[in-house]
């Protein structure tokens, strides 16, 4: 595979996070293994809405990171989807999720002399570190139907609360987008998004027909 830098990225690229050192990701690791997952190194997953933001569920809930900044020492594989209109499909939806999250959150600023800290709470799409625990039992259950996805964003636009984790909120992505493109969301991946964790993705997305494999992000290298 080849190495990758942002101006080979593209909206809709699928970005599954390397295990790092970083006490969370060892975390995730090592659960995944304990769990037999069969890929426990990939330990999160967000989707591109351009060239240098990632669009993820993370702490904050949907946050948009710059690979160049807040995410420049991550590793990344990346794959891409097949179709190109479901691709930036799959950014813009990604983004409107985003989007309605910060609109609804608070910020919070601390400054104790030199020490500065900022973060954000609230928003209707906060993470859900239960169903990221539940998870670790390994992919199951059928996707959505159509008319649950449509309901579920109904609500969501609705403003009511509606909590994802990292792999959940990329599967949820692509299959509500996959209807959109004219098919069953069981035909871009067939299990229930939130039964997805990051080394099930990976291993899914591996043999899925809509993605290719295009490379790897190294850290530091943008």
């Amino acid at each position: 595979m080849e190495p990758l830098k942002c101006r080979d990225l593209a909206p809709g690229d699928v970005m599954l996070k390397i295990l790092d050192n970083a006490v969370l990701s060892f975390g995730i690791a090592s659960l995944q293994a304990l769990s037999m997952a069969a890929k426990p190194y990939f330990v999160h997953a967000g989707v591109m809405f351009d060239k240098t933001y990632i669009i993820e569920a993370a702490r904050e809930g949907i946050r948009g990171n710059d690979l160049r900044v807040q995410n420049k020492k991550v590793k990344y594989l990346v794959y891409r989807c097949t179709n190109t209109r479901m691709a930036q499909g799959a950014a813009n939806c990604a983004k409107m999720l985003f989007d309605i999250h910060q609109r609804r959150t608070t910020s919070h600023r601390v400054k104790l002399g030199s020490l500065q800290k900022s973060w954000r709470t609230g928003g209707p799409l906060a993470y859900s570190v239960t169903g990221a625990l539940k998870s670790l039992a390994g992919p199951g259950g059928t996707a959505a139907a159509p008319t649950a996805m449509d309901d579920l964003l109904t609500d969501i636009l609705d403003g009511k609360a509606h909590p994802f984790f990292c792999s959940h909120f990329v599967v949820y992505v692509y299959q509500f987008v996959g209807v959109q493109c004219g098919l069953q969301p069981t035909a871009v991946f067939k299990d229930e998004a939130a039964t997805v964790n990051p080394s099930a993705l990976a291993g899914k997305i591996e043999m899925n027909p809509y993605f290719n494999p295009v490379g790897y992000m190294q850290a530091d290298v943008r």
